[in-house]
């Protein structure tokens, strides 16, 4: 008698959920209390493990710290690598970097001010670490290869390339670093509506203050 070979689904890794689990409440007790005041216990009572599991992924609240920050950043720069390299078209991989900047807030609560803490402190560790990730990743240099050419084939008109990308990062991140105070000047009621018309304006600002203009 031939049996069928039953078709088997992959099996997840519980541990990967758990890890998940831990980094997403961490972020958030160290969000609201940053490093010094974050309770490890309050942290494993919201990701509903025990401390011995916290402590068996992580050894250290310093540890789960960095974790925090270094695993939030790898999956942004990777991303922003994938969408430069997939979009030939300087004008679409503008768009894309924009919303790659909204998702990655949208996506990690928590992790602004968190961000703001470590930009503030001139001997952060993970600040090196952080512009380690992105020089090493490529993505400077593939942006201003992306700019240049554009200078080069006379779209867009002579730039300072460095000064042009610094520009273009803090128009795009400048409302998500500040959207309490820019919503209270402003009056955005709505921030899932205004972020999406923000996009378009910053791709549209940078656009027109490099394009060569028509004599």
């Amino acid at each position: 008698m031939n049996a069928t070979t039953p078709h088997m689904s992959p099996v997840s890794d519980p541990s990967a959920g758990t890890r998940e689990r831990i980094i997403s409440a961490a972020r958030e007790e160290f969000a609201q209390f940053g490093i010094d005041g974050a309770r490890v216990d309050r942290i494993a009572r919201k990701a509903a493990v025990n401390k011995a599991m916290l402590y068996y992924h992580f050894h250290s609240k310093e540890l789960l710290y960095e974790a925090v920050v270094k695993e939030f950043f790898l999956g942004v720069v990777e991303r922003l690598r994938s969408h430069i390299e997939a979009f030939e078209n300087l004008e679409q991989a503008l768009a894309e970097l924009a919303e790659t900047h909204a998702q990655m807030v949208k996506q990690a609560p928590g992790i602004v001010p968190i961000l703001l803490r470590e930009l503030a402190n001139p001997q952060s560790n993970l600040c090196e670490w952080i512009a380690g990730a992105i020089g090493g990743s490529g993505i400077t240099s593939i942006a201003e290869q992306r700019l240049d050419e554009a200078v080069r084939s006379g779209r867009f008109r002579k730039i300072e390339i460095r000064q042009a990308m610094i520009s273009f990062i803090t128009m795009s991140l400048g409302y998500h670093l500040m959207a309490p105070l820019v919503d209270r000047v402003w009056n955005v009621t709505d921030r899932e509506v205004f972020v999406r018309e923000r996009k378009a304006a910053i791709v549209d600002l940078f656009l027109n203050g490099v394009k060569v203009k028509p004599i």
